[in-house]
Formats: C-alpha cells, structure tokens, sequence
C-alpha cells in the first residue's frame, strides 16, 4: 500500500510539472485504498463549482453522484434524492435532514407549487390544498383541507373544512363542520352546522345548528336552522328550518317546516306541509297536507299515489290510510282504512274499515265494519262485525250480535233509531228475536204497572198493575128520572175509571158490575137501555128492557166483562154480559149483539155508563148505588 501511494505521488508530482491544471487517471477502475480508520481521501480546488458530490454509500465506498439544474431556481442532489426550492421563499435547515424523529425541515411561508400555497400551518390554522384558507386573517382553531376548502374565510373560528369546496364562502363562520365536496360551500356566517356528504348544506349562508349527513342532505336549506338529515337527499329541498329526515329522500321535496320523516322516501312527495311526521318506508303522501302522523311501511302513502292534501289524520300500521284523501281520520292497525276518501273515520284494528270512503265511520276490531263503503256515521265493533248494509247510514252492529238502525242522535240529540238483538232490521226501539229472560228481579210492594207481551204484535206493553181490583165507590146515589135523555149513572167518588193506554194488550179483560134500583109508573112504564162507553166509544149496550108497570125501587145488578182483542190506535174490544132485575131475577143480554168495538187503545180511556128511559113519566126512575171496576187478568 505505501509503495503505492508513493507511486501516485510521484506521478502527480510528475503531472504537475506538466501541465498545472489537469491530471487523468484512466482505466475501468481506479481504486484507493487505506486500511486506516477512519480513511478519508480529500479532494481540494480553489473556488470551481464542482459538477458532482461524493457520496459513501457504505462498506468503505464512496461513489460520486450529480448535481442537476432543473431550473434557476431549483437543483437536484443524487439526480433522484431531495429537491430544494429557491427563490422568494428562504428555506431554512435547522439541522441535517435525516430519517430521524428528532429531524425535521422548518419551513414558515408553507409549501408552494407555482407560486400557489399547497400546506400552511399556524397556531390558528392549518391549510391543505389549492387555496385551502387562503383569506384567513384573525380566525382561529380552523382546519382546511381540500381543493378552496375555506377559502375566503377571514374571521371564522373552530370550523373544519375537508373536501373541496368545504365552507368556501364562509367568511366569518362559527363551529361548523364540512367533510365532502361542496358541502357547506355557500355557508357566510352560519354557525354551528355540521355537514357531512357531496352538497350536503351547499346552499346554506346564515342558519345555524343544521346536522346534514349524506350526498346532498339539506341542500337547499339557506336561512331555516336547527334542522337534522341523514341519508341521501334527505330533506334536499328544504328551504325552512326545525325539520327532521331521515332516511334516502326523506322529506326531499318538502319546503314547509315542523315537519319530522324516518325512513326511506317518507313524506318524499310532501312539499308544503307543516308539522307532520312519517316513520316508515314510504310513510305518507300527502302533498300539502299539514299535521298528520304516518307510521309504518306505506302508512298513508299506496304505492303509486300522487300526493294530495290532507290535514290532521293519524295512522299506524303498514298501508294503514293508503290512499287518504280525506282529514281528521284515525287508523291503527295493518291496512286500516287503507281505501280512505272520506273524513273523520276512526278505525283500530287490522283491516277494520278497510273498504271505507265514507266519512264519520267508528270500527273497532280485526276486519271491524270491512263491509261498509260509502256510508257514513256508522258503528261496528267486534272481529268481523259487519253492519247490515254497507251504504247505509247511522248503523250499529256489536260482534254481529247487536244491531242498530237509524242511529242519528248528536250532542244532545237523542237517536230515535231502533236496537235489534240477533235482527239486522228492528222493528222496534228495542227488537229482540229470541228468548228474553230475568236472573233476578226486585219486587215492588205497590207495583204501578207490569210488562206483557202483545200475542199478536210481539211487542213488550207496560200494563197497569191491577193487584186490587180497581173500584170507584160513589158518594151519594145518582137517581135519573123525569127524562127520556141518556144519563150517566155515575157521580164522584172514590177510585179511578180511567183505564191507562199501558193496561191493554191482547187478552187483557175487564169485568164491570153496577147495583142500583129502578121504579116505574103505573101507566107509563118506562123501558130500560144501560150502556157502557170507553171515552164516547159504545163497547156494551142492553136493549130496551121491559121491567112491568107500577114497580118500586126494584134492585137490579149488571155484570159485564171487556176483554182486548188487539192493541193500538183501532184497538178491539169484544164484550159480553147479563143483567139480573126484579124479585124474579130476570136475565137479559148487554151486548145486545153490537159485536166488537175499535177503540184507540194507544190513549187513556175513561169507563163511562149511562141509562136512557123510553119514557119520561113521572114514575120512571133509575138509580145507581155502586160501580166497580177490576182487572181479572
């Protein structure tokens, strides 16, 4: 090795002398060696630039590498190593630039490409991308990172931008947070907004408090705040604030407020409407229709339908109110009222009112009143219970037990409609059609009136209560004479004659007994002729009985019976009877064959009898002491 280097010498020596600015070595390789440590082999020229470094690349080799200019402002080391840039922007290198933790390049003015700063970090912000925070001035605690991301913010504060466009319009900003590409772009000075997704709160400037998560949520929304939007184009067309989507396209077209949708597409085709809710697939189609509650898939919203205007319904319950029309109704249960037009209805249970496009209907149970189509102010209650027709009107059917007809009473109105039991069509305010029984009963020590059956009609009568037979006693003898007109026998007295309208029914009888004395003249016998009248309707008469010449104060006794054949307004009374008169005891008819009397049996009647004397001689004289009057049934 010495004898090498004494070699090299010697020829440089020799080489200098020759020629004192150039030496060549040449040959395929040219090696140096030292086995010293640490060897070094030092090269020396004046002020000469040199067109390369040396470079050790480990394991005792040094290899030289270029100096490239890429420009006047830029070289490169290593030709593919580290590019410095020059300049107007001074770089300052505060140690060496190695692979070390504890390394690093300072570089205050950010990095640049092309005079456009690409990073720029402060204590008040940090910017990533083309004129990422570039107006920034006095705002702090910002992030900026994307293509304009805060771009013209200048006293904005905690905002984060990331994406392009993010916040770009904001200028003085608060609290917002953007990550997608134009999200928040057109934000000035809203505030606390967050906005995550393309577009999402694009066209927002002043409002605050929004939560916009999803391409496109709340897009349009300018000046409306605190309004919440999660998926896709949810709430994208909304222009007012306090509104809740969620779900892709949930309240997409709507501009009105007030207004919260969960699920997809739920109050989509709802544009005006204010304060409604929809939870479901499809919840709710109503265009401009305000305070409605739709809940469940296609909850007022059938597949197809184009949204229409409706106002106060509530519904529960897959395709419950499907095709609603109509306001004010309510429906709970699957399919409930899915066919709805009409207003007002009310409906709990799967399918009840299914069918339905009238309006004021009430069913309550699974397939409840699923009969009834166009009628209205209707009542069915209980599984299938169907009401007798389904276009009528003021219908009742309870468990297709009970039904009802005419039920037309409201507020303090009282229905004059009928109540049928096992009849579709009642008669009666009360109609039942099979056995009616009592368990149990009070009794009563002085029964007023009774029930009975007419046999005819069927009906349920109240009838008086006759326990005693019912008499009227009068107080002084009624003496008719001298007078050939007809003339009561009856005076005041004690008791009552008045047969009440309740006391009739078929079969219903009455007997009738009167005592008196009758006297004639001794020339002029006077024929006798008693008839008794319900009201001013003959119901028995006698014919003129012949009583001899000259008798006095002979007793006489008639006994009649009236038994009612029917009831009503033409109610019938047959009546049969005999008269008892003399010392001989003399029997004669009452009924003198007059038949069977209509008699309005629907009103009280009062028990009349008269007498009417042939002659009116001076010696003719009828007198009656007692009537009674008792219900033999």
């Amino acid at each position: 090795m010495k004898k090498l280097f004494l070699l090299l010498m010697a020829s440089c020596t020799i080489c200098t002398a020759l020629a004192q600015q150039s030496f060549y070595l040449k040959g395929n390789n040219v090696y140096f060696t030292n086995d010293d440590s640490p060897a070094e082999l030092v090269l020396e020229n004046s002020t000469k630039t040199v067109k390369g470094v040396l470079v050790n690349t480990g394991n005792g080799s040094t290899t030289f590498k270029p100096v490239v200019k890429i420009n006047d402002s830029t070289i490169v080391f290593g030709a593919d190593t580290l590019t410095f840039r020059g300049g107007s922007v001074s770089l300052q290198q505060t140690t060496d630039a190695g692979n070390s933790t504890t390394n690093y390049i300072n570089a205050n003015g950010g990095y640049y490409q092309n005079n456009t700063r690409l990073l720029h970090a402060t204590d008040s912000m940090l910017s990533i991308g083309y004129n990422a925070g570039k107006s920034n001035t006095s705002g702090y605690g910002n992030t900026a990172v994307g293509h304009g991301a805060l771009q013209n913010n200048t006293t904005g504060y905690s905002n984060t931008a990331v994406g392009y466009h993010g916040l770009q319009q904001t200028i003085n900003g608060v609290s917002n947070v953007s990550i997608g590409a134009n999200s928040l772009q057109a934000n000035t000075s809203g505030y606390s907004n967050i906005a995550i997704g393309e577009s999402a709160l694009a066209a927002n400037t002043t409002s605050g408090d929004n939560v916009a998560i999803g391409r496109g949520a709340l897009a349009a929304i300018t000046t409306g705040s605190s309004s919440v939007a999660i998926g896709y184009l949810a709430g994208g067309n909304a222009t007012y604030g306090n509104i809740v989507a969620i779900g892709a396209r949930a309240l997409q077209n709507n501009t009105g407020y007030g207004n919260t949708a969960v699920g997809y597409q739920s109050l989509n085709a709802n544009t005006s409407g204010i304060g409604n809710t929809a939870a479901g697939y499809r919840a709710g189609a109503v265009s401009n229709g305000n305070n409605n509650i739709f809940i469940g898939y296609n909850a007022g919203s059938a597949a197809g339908q184009t949204g229409v205007a409706t106002n106060n319904n509530t519904a529960v319950g897959s395709g419950a109110l499907g095709t609603v029309t109509g306001s004010g109704n309510t429906a709970v249960g699957a399919s409930a009222l899915a066919a709805a037009c009409g207003s007002n209805n009310i409906a709990i249970g799967d399918s009840a009112l299914v069918l339905t496009t009238g309006s004021q209907n009430t069913a309550l149970g699974k397939n409840a009143g699923a009969n009834i189509t166009t009628g209205n102010n209707n009542l069915a209650i209980g599984y299938r219970a169907y009401v007798p027709v389904a276009t009528n009107n003021y219908q009742l059917s309870i468990g297709n037990l009970i039904y009802g007809t005419g039920l037309d009473g409201t507020v303090n109105t009282i229905s004059n409609g009928k109540i049928g039991i096992k009849t579709k069509a009642p008669v009666y305010e009360m109609d039942v059609n099979g056995k009616l029984g009592v368990r149990t009963i009070d009794s009563v020590a002085n029964a007023v009136n009774v029930l009975c059956q007419d046999p005819v009609t069927g009906e349920i009568k109240k009838t008086a209560a006759l326990s005693v037979p019912q008499t009227f006693v009068q107080t002084a003898t009624v003496t008719v004479s001298g007078t050939d007109n007809e003339t009561t026998l009856i005076s005041s007295g004690t008791g009552n004659l008045t047969i009440p309208a309740a006391a009739w029914f078929a079969g219903k009888s009455f007997r009738i007994v009167v005592q008196g004395a009758y006297s004639t003249d001794a020339d002029n016998a006077a024929r006798l002729k008693f008839t008794i009248r319900l009201g001013s309707v003959v119901i028995a008469q006698s014919a003129g009985i012949f009583a001899g010449y000259g008798k006095t104060n002979m007793p006489y006794e008639l006994r009649a019976e009236c038994i009612c054949r029917s009831t009503g307004a033409s109610g019938t009374i047959y009546s049969t009877g005999i008269m008892t008169y003399d010392d001989a005891g003399y029997i004669t008819a009452v009924n003198d064959g007059t038949g069977i009397a209509t008699v309005d049996l629907t009103a009280s009647q009062t028990l009349n009898i008269t007498v009417t004397l042939s002659d009116d001689a001076a010696g003719n004289a009828v007198s009656a002491f007692i009537v009674t009057m008792e219900a033999i049934n």
